[in-house]
């Protein structure tokens, strides 16, 4: 089993591997330590070094790395999956047609009010940095309250008579899941029956 250990030499903190090993002369468990590099002092990032007497395997003539370092990972299933479910289903094409500026803006809070029902759009900021969306550009929580402002009443029914005309034809159950709040013991009125 190994473990890493920290060590201090001379004012720089060294950071080792260390893997135990069981020596048959010495009837006893010893350390085999590897090291791994040394603790940066501004940014704590481990900084790797070679040990003591051993040239680099490779030498880059320039510093600079030939691949870049990971800039962020993002969460994409659920929102593709969602992408591709609003345009089976004409969502993607009714939001476009009624809001044709905004219609991307308005499918990614419509992702995040589907896959984060718990959390309040004040926290929509911190979920776009962690999902990929068709948006190219964040969407600030002000941005977001001027965009429900623009939203009339006009625009709310044109959109919901347009998924209407789609599937008319088509036999639906829908569920009301807004709660109700109240202090009332009847079992329905915790489900909002």
């Amino acid at each position: 089993m190994s473990q890493v250990i920290y060590t201090h030499k001379n004012g720089t903190k060294y950071v080792y591997e260390s893997t135990s090993y069981y020596d048959k002369e010495k009837k006893q468990a010893r350390p085999k330590r590897k090291l791994i590099g040394k603790i940066d002092p501004v940014t704590g990032a481990i900084v790797p070094t070679q040990p003591r007497g051993r040239k680099p395997k490779h030498v880059e003539k320039n510093d600079e790395k030939k691949t870049g370092g990971v800039r962020s990972i993002k969460s994409y299933g659920a929102t593709y999956l969602l992408t591709e479910l609003a345009k089976k289903m004409g969502v993607l094409s009714d939001l476009k047609e009624i809001f044709p500026d905004s219609y991307l803006e308005l499918l990614t809070l419509m992702q995040y009010l589907i896959l984060e029902p718990g959390n309040s759009i004040r926290e929509f900021d911190q979920w776009q940095t962690k999902v990929e969306t068709e948006l190219t550009k964040d969407l600030s929580s002000k941005r977001v309250s001027e965009l429900f402002a623009t939203i009339s009443e006009d625009d709310k029914q044109r959109f919901f008579h347009a998924q209407q005309q789609r599937y008319i034809n088509e036999e639906y159950w829908v569920f009301d899941t807004t709660s109700i709040s109240t202090y009332s013991d009847i079992d329905y009125a915790k489900y909002g029956l």
